[in-house]
């Protein structure tokens, strides 16, 4: 809409005629506007807010969470920024006219460009229409808020994560009611939920239990194991081990009847292994493992050493049912960081980053012995590397701020990609990404570039609900249809929740966290077991 300026000639919604135009307030971005800063602690402006008499580009800064409070734990490296900008930019315009909600209460807005998260607020208030690129529209009454009610002035506010990166805004309007096209992108209220609201009896009844949780483990006598019922659920938990020590697990084996254990022993690498009923530990063999992802019984280790300025990385294929090893690579490196091993989620190959460090090494376990270790320089420090496109490229995070980059491993090209999920840690399974938790999930496979209006589809709502589910954290089941997660606050809080992927109304109880005296590291990280 061109042709029309930034506001369709209305004075006040009171004056408008019976029979008006179906639009009761329009932005059509063609300029780039007075935008101010919100004035909230601990959020920035903008690198950018450009205009080409058609739609807006609002280019974000590169922003860090290494700020506020958490400044005290920036690093010291000579080419730390100290004056980075924080992760979220906040701004706001209001306009001088008043609007009759009641009549215009459905909230359109179109972006034709997305390379990072950001929402649309209208009157103070967060709306879901924004998460994607395309035309979508909301109906304002679902808020169910005093600002979105009768007749009302008019402020919008854009809410940014810093990534570097742009979002171009095609337009935003106030109808009485949606065309065909604006209903095709229509995003109703959502699931309204009937949660289980089941609470447990304090430590499950297990105060024996709670009162031997700080006991001392002796190594020479078996491993106390626990089968109880959760008294909020009923399902029937088994507690493994009790160490006097905070232990945490990684992934599943292949089957599911094996998972490593981390901070459980001096000695070796031990995993719990289901199908024995038993603690195996692996004396001398220590590191991170791998599982490998057809062998059950397989897994690789890596271990690292320095010396003289140089790292050594050492990595083995073990089976630990049999204690049979081999070495799959071995190799010096003058790199720094810290090691970060882990599998690609397509293949057998492994992918070895280095928080804070300038390197990626690919690792090709079938490959010819010379050929089975690749270096891949990085243009900025990292953390967090992965694989993405059946292995054709190779992502990470630029260490400490909230941007991610991927390479094309074939043509060395490395650009920012998208990240639309922001809002609590993101849950990964196989190819998918599930994050931005709350009342809207979205996901999108792993390896996200920007998206135009072309491709907008490749973010999805997974969830939609009425009302918000606090989590975070957790894991999506091989078949990226089951879902697990932490319940942080409200009816959901200190709760593991089930959440089918299909039919999204199902949210379920399964268990509740706390059974005795451990702590907030193993509770948190949900494993999802493949069978």
């Amino acid at each position: 809409m061109r042709a029309s300026p930034w506001m369709l000639g209305l004075v006040a919604a009171l004056s408008i005629p019976a029979g008006a135009q179906r639009i009761g307030f329009q932005e059509d971005f063609s300029v780039p506007g007075e935008w101010k800063i919100a004035d909230w602690p601990g959020l920035t402006g903008l690198e950018s807010i450009t205009a080409d008499g058609e739609q807006a580009t609002f280019t974000t800064l590169a922003g860090t969470f290494m700020t506020g409070p958490s400044a005290a734990w920036a690093p010291t490296w000579p080419d730390w920024d100290k004056d980075a900008p924080a992760g979220l930019a906040m701004v706001y315009r209001k306009y001088p006219v008043t609007v009759d909600l009641a009549r215009y209460h459905y909230l359109v807005a179109r972006v034709t460009y997305s390379g990072t998260y950001m929402a649309l607020a209208l009157n103070g208030w967060d709306t879901k229409a924004c998460y994607t690129t395309g035309l979508h529209a909301v109906d304002l009454r679902d808020l169910k808020q005093g600002s979105l009610q009768g007749v009302q002035p008019i402020e919008l506010r854009l809410t940014f994560l810093n990534t570097g990166a742009r979002v171009v805004v095609d337009e935003v309007r106030l109808v009485e009611s949606l065309t065909p096209e604006e209903q095709a992108g229509f995003i109703s209220a959502g699931l309204d939920l009937r949660l289980e609201r089941l609470e447990p009896q304090p430590y499950h009844e297990l105060e024996a239990l709670d009162a031997r949780a700080g006991a001392p483990v002796r190594l020479d006598l078996p491993e106390e194991k626990t089968v109880y019922r959760d008294t909020s659920t009923g399902a029937v938990v088994w507690k493994l081990t009790r160490s006097v020590r905070t232990e945490m697990v990684d992934k599943f084996n292949a089957d599911g009847s094996a998972l490593p254990l981390y901070n459980r022993s001096f000695r070796g690498f031990t995993l719990y292994d289901l199908s024995a009923g038993a603690i195996r530990e692996l004396p001398d063999l220590r590191g991170a493992p791998v599982m490998n992802r057809t062998d059950p019984s397989k897994l690789y280790v890596l271990q690292s050493s320095e010396a003289d300025g140089k790292a050594h990385y050492l990595i083995r294929s073990t089976d630990f049912r049999t204690g049979e090893t081999a070495v799959i690579a071995e190799w010096d490196s003058e790199d720094s960081g810290g090691a970060e091993f882990g599998p690609s989620p397509y293949s057998g190959r492994l992918i070895l980053g280095l928080k804070e460090g300038r390197a990626i090494y690919l690792i090709d376990p079938d490959a010819p012995v010379d050929q089975r270790v690749r270096r891949v320089p990085l243009p900025m420090r990292m953390k967090g590397s992965s694989f993405s496109d059946d292995d054709r490229c190779v992502n990470w995070q630029r260490c400490y701020y909230f941007q991610r980059w991927q390479m094309d491993l074939a043509t060395g090209q490395t650009q920012i990609a998208h990240y639309p999920t922001y809002g609590g840690h993101e849950i990964f399974g196989g190819d998918t990404v599930v994050g931005r938790y709350g009342t809207l999930m979205l996901t999108h496979r792993q390896g996200l570039l920007p998206c135009d209006e072309t491709n907008g589809d490749q973010v999805r709502i997974w969830s939609n609900w009425a009302q918000d589910v606090p989590s975070d954290y957790g894991q999506l089941a091989d078949d990226d249809r089951w879902l697990v997660t932490n319940g942080t606050d409200g009816a959901v809080a200190g709760k593991r929740l089930l959440i089918d992927g299909r039919e999204t109304g199902t949210v379920l109880q399964i268990v509740h966290d706390f059974t005795s005296r451990n702590s907030w590291d193993s509770n948190t990280y949900t494993r999802v077991s493949p069978d």
